[in-house]
């Protein structure tokens, strides 16, 4: 009995014979056993076979039919096939997710395996594209790459995640780690911004709105948050702190807005304002110009101004005449307000009894309370005209919101000649 090579390799799997004699007596077993020895190797390699075929040189020997058998060494090696890494992230913006498989053992055959794509909550079509399809390692190969093309979209959303799934239907391939879970990373942002840089309210009215404007295109609620600081308006005594600050833009929505609440006082005051600052909330939402816009609170109170008297005689001779204007208000003042004076003739005439006034100015300082008093000159004429009484009209004009005059806001005031005739007598 001799073997013969077919596909396995004598030496390498298995020990080979060459013209081994079996011997049969008279009266002896009609069957016997020839042994061939086999190499457990450790090599990946598949169904491999030799021949054993029967000769013989005796004359009186006949072989049958069956002169040659195949012998089939089924291989009992295994090779493994698994995922480089079992998670892995990728951005949205790179064009495919290259994933790595690696192969452990020696073959000296091809060994195919399967991957296949599973949506999670990553959508194949519209985050990715499907995968399902074989790689083979050629026997030198000990890694290969499957790529997966990303779909970079402009919508705005969570993470997303799908599955790669290795499988086999060759009974010497193991696979450990089969699955790799992919992460796609959203590169979108929604933009926030005010709509307006500042805003102007009459501190009659309630309340201001401010409008935030979001550009984006959101496939989940973005938030963000509205951050008031105070300047000359404080809060508390200007204004109310809205106890919820917190804008939430829901899909298809690009508009929020939060309202303020305005203390309508009674404090002559300037104009006040306060600031309104954009803070994002997570990683979605980045600020856009203005983030900050300012809230100017007009006041809409005044206080009075009068003259103390209704009525009042001076002599002609006086020279200058000084007119005392009175404040009424309810709180001190917080800034400067101011009213003018003119004159108008009457009986008295300018420039021969007095001179005459146009809009002069008087003002009453920031800190004046109640009962402050400024004063308005007009000068007199002295002439030397022997005359009735006369008489002239000083009126109060408003020319600032915060200081309007009120009852006796105009006074007459009557020159009282002082000059007189000689009466001659002659004899």
């Amino acid at each position: 009995v001799s073997s013969h090579d077919i596909t396995a390799i004598a030496g390498l799997d298995y020990t080979a014979i060459s013209s081994q004699e079996i011997t049969f007596t008279p009266n002896g077993p009609i069957e016997q056993d020839i042994v061939v020895q086999i190499s457990n190797d450790t090599l990946q390699e598949g169904t491999e076979s030799f021949l054993l075929a029967v000769s013989s040189q005796n004359v009186n020997t006949r072989i049958g039919d069956n002169v040659n058998t195949t012998v089939r060494i089924l291989d009992n090696d295994v090779v493994s096939v698994d995922f480089v890494l079992t998670s892995a992230n990728v951005l949205e913006q790179v064009s495919a997710a290259l994933v790595e498989i690696e192969i452990q053992g020696a073959r000296t055959l091809p060994v195919t395996v399967r991957v296949q794509s599973i949506d999670l909550n990553a959508e194949s079509g519209s985050d990715y594209t499907a995968v399902d399809t074989e790689v083979t390692f050629q026997t030198f190969e000990s890694t290969k790459s499957v790529p997966v093309p990303i779909i970079n979209d402009n919508l705005i959303e969570i993470d997303e995640q799908f599955i790669l799934r290795l499988s086999t239907d060759d009974n010497n391939v193991t696979i450990n780690d089969n699955e790799t879970r992919i992460t796609i990373v959203d590169n979108d942002v929604a933009a926030i911004r005010f709509e307006q840089s500042s805003y102007t309210v009459n501190e009659a009215n309630d309340n201001v709105t401010l409008h935030i404007l979001q550009t984006g295109n959101l496939g989940i609620p973005v938030t963000a948050e509205v951050q008031l600081d105070a300047q000359t308006a404080d809060g508390g005594t200007d204004f109310t702190v809205p106890i919820t600050r917190t804008l939430t833009f829901s899909p298809r929505s690009n508009r929020a807005n939060i309202t303020i609440n305005i203390i309508d006082d009674d404090i002559v005051e300037a104009t006040e304002t306060f600031f309104a600052d954009l803070a994002g909330i997570g990683s979605k939402v980045i600020l856009g110009s203005p983030q900050r816009t300012t809230v100017f609170i007009q006041d809409n109170d005044n206080s009075l101004a009068r003259f103390l008297i209704s009525t009042r005689i001076l002599n002609e001779d006086a020279r200058f005449l000084n007119m005392t204007i009175g404040l009424i208000t309810v709180h001190p003042l917080q800034r400067d307000v101011s009213v003018s004076y003119s004159t108008e003739e009457g009986t008295a005439e300018s420039p021969e009894d007095f001179s005459n006034v146009v809009g002069s100015t008087v003002i009453f300082r920031a800190g004046d309370s109640h009962g402050a008093r400024q004063y308005g000159i007009v000068p007199i004429i002295d002439d030397q005209i022997v005359e009735a009484p006369e008489s002239f009209i000083i009126r109060l004009i408003s020319v600032d919101s915060g200081l309007i005059p009120t009852t006796f806001s105009s006074t007459t005031i009557s020159i009282i000649d002082n000059d007189s005739t000689w009466l001659w007598d002659f004899a």
